[in-house]
Order: C-alpha cells, then sequence, then structure tokens
C-alpha cells in the first residue's frame, strides 16, 4: 500500500522468496547424508529432507554398506572402503554444488520447515556464517520427546559477541554442525569441514566456522535427534574414552592454528589456555550416560520448562549415543 513503511523482515522475506528455487529450477540447499546399512531409519530421514521442498536436495553418502541403502529418489555417492563419518561427509561436502548445505545423520529427521526457516535467518543475517536451530531429543519406540541441553545454554548467550563466543567455541562444544544447522558451502569448505574422526568430529568445524564470522540462531526446533536406551554406546563399550576425548580436543586446538585467516588472539588461546581447559574437561565429563523418562511434547515445539530435570537426564543419553551412531561409525 502506498505509503506503507517496509521493514527490514519485510525485506529479508522478499530474498527468501526471490531466492527459494520452485519446481523444476535447480535447489539451493544440499542436505548430506552419510549412511552405512540403514534401513528404516533413513527412510524416515530422506522422507524428512524431502518435505522440506523443492529448494533442498538430499546427497546421501554411502560408507562401504554391505547391503542395499533405502534410498528411493536421493541422490548417491558410495564409498568403496569404510571412512570415519568426518571423512564421509567431507566426502558430500565436496560435491556440494549449491550455495548452502546442511548435514544430517541418517537416523534423525528434520522438522517441517526447518531448512526453510534457517535459509530466511541466514539471509536476513546478511554477513553470517552458519545459522542453527534447537535439537528436540526423540526417543523413537515410544515417541518421547524432550528439548536438549546442547548447545549449553550459557554459550547461546554470547552469539551477539562474535569474538567472545569464537573464544567459547575453542573451548567447548558450543555449536551442532550436524544437523539443525544451514552453512554457506563456501564457509564450510574454507574451515576445511569435519575432523577425519569418529569421536568429536563436529567440533573443528564448529570452532572454525565461529572463528570465520557470525552465527546466528533461531530457538524453534529443527531436528528430532533419535535415540535408543538399548543401543550399546562408545562409553559403554570400554573404549579408551579418555583418550578419545583428548584426541578431538587436540583436533579441535590444531585447526584454529592451521586456519590461514585466523585471528591471532584466538591462535595464542589455541596455543595457551585451550590445552589447561581441554584437558580438565575430558577428564571431568560424566563417563556413563543417563536416562529417564521424559512427558509427550508437541513434535515442533520445546517441552516446558517444568520438564527440565528428565530433559537433562534424556541429553545424557543422546550425548553418549552420539559418539558411536551405528549408521556410520567403523566398528
Amino acid at each position: 500500500m502506498p505509503g506503507c513503511v517496509r521493514t527490514a523482515d519485510d525485506v529479508a522475506n522478499e530474498r527468501v522468496r526471490d531466492s527459494s528455487p520452485r519446481v523444476g529450477l535447480e535447489p539451493i540447499v544440499t542436505v548430506v547424508v552419510p549412511a552405512w546399512n540403514l534401513e528404516a531409519e533413513l527412510e524416515e530421514c530422506l522422507a524428512s529432507v524431502r518435505a522440506q521442498g523443492p529448494g533442498v536436495r538430499a546427497l546421501v553418502i554411502d560408507n562401504a554398506s554391505n547391503r542395499p541403502l533405502a534410498l528411493g529418489d536421493a541422490d548417491v555417492a558410495r564409498i568403496e572402503q569404510r571412512v570415519s563419518v568426518g571423512a564421509a561427509r567431507n566426502h558430500g561436502l565436496a560435491l556440494v554444488r549449491t550455495p548452502f548445505v546442511a548435514f544430517m545423520d541418517g537416523d534423525d529427521v528434520l522438522l517441517p520447515g526447518a531448512i526453510g526457516r534457517l535459509v530466511e535467518l541466514l539471509l536476513a543475517s546478511g554477513d553470517a556464517v552458519a545459522a542453527d536451530g534447537a535439537i528436540v531429543i526423540w526417543e523413537s519406540r515410544d515417541d518421547r520427546r524432550a528439548a536438549s541441553y546442547y548447545p549449553p545454554r550459557w554459550t547461546r548467550r554470547l552469539r551477539g559477541h562474535p569474538r567472545v563466543f569464537a573464544a567459547a567455541t575453542l573451548l567447548v562444544s558450543a555449536l551442532p554442525t550436524a544437523g539443525p544447522m544451514v552453512m554457506r558451502t563456501d564457509a564450510a569448505r574454507a574451515a576445511r569441514g569435519f575432523g577425519d574422526s569418529n569421536f568429536l568430529e563436529t567440533w573443528p568445524l564448529a570452532a572454525a566456522l565461529a572463528a570465520a564470522g557470525r552465527v546466528v540462531r533461531t530457538e524453534r526446533p529443527c531436528k528430532l535427534y533419535r535415540v535408543s536406551t538399548g543401543r550399546e554406546t562408545l562409553k559403554l563399550r570400554g573404549q579408551p574414552i579418555l583418550r578419545s576425548r583428548l584426541a578431538g580436543r587436540r583436533d579441535v586446538r590444531r585447526r584454529i592454528r592451521r586456519l590461514p585467516d585466523c585471528a591471532w588472539w584466538l591462535r595464542l588461546l589455541a596455543f595457551s589456555v585451550a590445552p589447561l581447559v581441554h584437558g580438565v574437561t575430558a577428564i571431568m565429563e560424566p563417563s556413563r550416560p543417563r536416562f529417564s523418562a521424559s512427558s509427550r511434547s508437541s513434535p515442533d515445539r520445546a517441552p516446558a520448562a517444568a520438564e527440565e530435570p528428565e530433559e537433562a537426564a534424556l541429553d545424557e543419553q543422546a550425548r553418549g549415543a552420539s559418539r558411536d551412531r551405528d549408521h556410520n561409525r567403523p566398528r
């Protein structure tokens, strides 16, 4: 209407509408899904990606599965010899031809509209390198759901201070780079992708992205993170967990030190304070996940604050399960 003032939100929404592809046009987001011997879970995951709309393309990285995968109409790239989950994701990143990229584990599920919401947030932010959303922990067998405590709430308050947040992300794992995050593809490549590991492999990319620029966030739930109380985790199988924790943190420090455009003060932090903090947190991290029942919640919202004690227990189970996702980790 004549005389109406267009707000920044109006402009951002127009940019999203103009850049969102219609049927028959090229997608703008590729969701990379590494998978190994998955069946029904992968079907659910890919169905949730397709439901995001025609602007979103699924790319499955078959990590040397020894039986056919439930791919549907998704694109697939096969790796003939098993590699780490980080290397499988990086293989997919090298094949991406869209301006934005996201990564999903093959047994997790995107909530409706998640990718569009994150792309809109990223475009509206101007110069941000990535946008992430909230995670809902999901026990799929009886559809129990709870809000995740990851990333830590105190780190979320630092998003408005990019330098402080970059330092915090170097010291603690504070960004969910596999799941409810859309990144600029060029930024993900400049950050050198995931660590070549099956343990804490998402953290080097998170630290490098935070070092490169702003990462914006919405508290609206974007992903269901599937956990199972019956799944054996790396912790419960008696693996050298402390050694793995220390190695994962060492990879984070190396990534920051080797980034060509990293700020000098952040590189200095990686040499000085970070080794001490990483050593202490590796030792103090809980050694065994707990699980507690959680009340049901709507699939597209986080539970109320009154459910927090049970959410915390379920989230610890999720962190344990994430150490050894059976669909892409070598045995």
